[in-house]
């Protein structure tokens, strides 16, 4: 059985909150696999290998042929906002929290998916621009910074969430249901689950900046 320590919630309010932990947790293992389908199609449109090694980082690559930004770039961002709809949909069908520190961390998590769809959508827009005008100026990476923003504020909140109902992020049993979480989004995709040990694996690995992929077997 997994072990929580004291939690500083009544029972009641300690398992709504692990319920919106288990949904944040599981819309952030999407957020990661629109990351690496992402820097898959960047890695091939800037004409290097495919990604092993970002981890958690997003690569950073010049890209200078339209043609191979049409036939990779636009086609996986397009992807990404579908997928971001559809992560919309989940949360917005989730049942919205009442206690404070937990709603917090719904709300942020609102504002995030917001910022992501708005990231994405310039950034597609922006890539379709300079493939119809390579002369353009763009700037595609220009609202990364308010993503990173709204995901930092995110995490901070849900952290102290996550230690409010017992939890210590990085142990146990908070890696169980971030395991779980994304095995529910490999199943979503076609891909067999984790073994704990793989996940704990690739999971540390990726944190350290060392190769790690969770949606590439």
């Amino acid at each position: 059985m997994p072990w929580f320590s004291k939690s500083r919630l009544s029972g009641v309010e300690k398992d709504a909150a692990v319920d919106v932990i288990r949904h944040l947790q599981t819309m952030l293992a999407y957020q990661q696999l629109t990351m690496e389908r992402t820097n898959d199609a960047f890695a091939l449109a800037a004409g290097t290998t495919t990604p092993t090694h970002e981890g958690f980082v997003r690569p950073q690559a010049l890209l200078r042929d339209p043609d191979a930004v049409v036939r990779y770039m636009i086609p996986a961002l397009q992807v990404k906002r579908e997928v971001l709809a559809a992560m919309e949909e989940k949360h917005r069908t989730f049942p919205k929290p009442t206690s404070k520190p937990v709603k917090t961390a719904y709300d942020e998590f609102t504002s995030l998916l917001a910022a992501m769809q708005q990231r994405a959508t310039f950034q597609y827009e922006s890539y379709v621009a300079w493939t119809e005008d390579p002369s353009l100026e763009v700037r595609p990476m220009l609202l990364d910074p308010v993503e990173d923003s709204a995901l930092n504020k995110l995490l901070r909140t849900l952290n102290g969430v996550i230690e409010k109902v017992g939890m210590r992020v990085n142990e146990e049993p908070w890696l169980e249901i971030v395991c779980q979480a994304f095995n529910s989004v490999r199943a979503d995709v076609g891909l067999p689950p984790f073994s704990g040990s793989d996940f704990r694996s690739r999971y540390f690995a990726g944190l350290t900046g060392q190769p790690a992929r969770f949606f590439r077997d």
